[in-house]
């Protein structure tokens, strides 16, 4: 079974945009080229069918680099659009807002898609087990399909994949400043957890049966 992921990328951005610049893991590259072009909100790169091979996402994060200097930093990929192209936006406060154009920027622009898809569905696997969700909790029979809304959960799985991340860099150049990162987002992600109370809907009728948080949880009559 497939553990759901709780955040996305673009969840991480809010917190820590150089990830996705001078910080990000080389082997988690889905797809570069130095050949993009941008018009508002849409950025194409007709070279290659680029976005269908890296299999690039709604919720993933671009980082972009202008030869005038107009683009050098992170956006959200909004949606994709065809092979070549993308729907891209400066960071906005939902997913529902409209899309909002990065600078505009002439010249072939340097472009990269970097994930971190691995470390949040480690975390999310360990959110289930902590929830006492399947496949985390492989004696439940319960899963986050069965929560009313896994909404809660997004915070906390944000926070846990950036202190996996910064514990991988803790290994490297400038460790020590790695290492508290870590230490600071581990904590955070301990208290956000503490915080979440998820309403499970055991029997799929749409009322919450169960009232669940990470150190127990209650039954409440409907």
């Amino acid at each position: 079974m497939t553990t759901q992921r709780f955040c996305l990328d673009r969840d991480l951005l809010a917190y820590e945009p150089d990830l996705f610049g001078l910080l990000h893991l080389p082997s988690q590259v889905k797809a570069a080229a130095a050949t993009g072009a941008l018009s508002g909100t849409t950025f194409s790169d007709e070279t290659a069918d680029l976005f269908v091979v890296g299999a690039v996402a709604q919720g993933d994060v671009i980082h972009l680099t202008s030869p005038g200097g107009e683009l050098a930093g992170p956006y959200e990929v909004v949606t994709v659009t065809s092979e070549s192209a993308l729907e891209i936006s400066v960071l906005r406060v939902e997913t529902a807002d409209d899309p909002i154009a990065p600078p505009a920027a002439a010249g072939a622009i340097v472009w990269r898609i970097a994930m971190f898809a691995p470390q949040v569905a480690t975390v999310s696997f360990a959110l289930c087990e902590r929830f006492r969700l399947s496949p985390g909790d492989p004696s439940s029979a319960l899963t986050s399909a069965d929560l009313l809304t896994a909404e809660p959960l997004r915070r906390a799985c944000a926070l846990g994949t950036l202190a996996a991340v910064y514990a991988l860099w803790a290994g490297r150049a400038a460790g020590a400043t790695w290492r508290l990162k870590a230490a600071d987002y581990e904590r955070l992600y301990g208290l956000a957890c503490d915080r979440c109370h998820l309403a499970v809907d055991a029997d799929g009728d749409g009322v919450a049966e169960e009232l669940r948080h990470a150190g127990s949880f209650r039954l409440r009559r409907t």
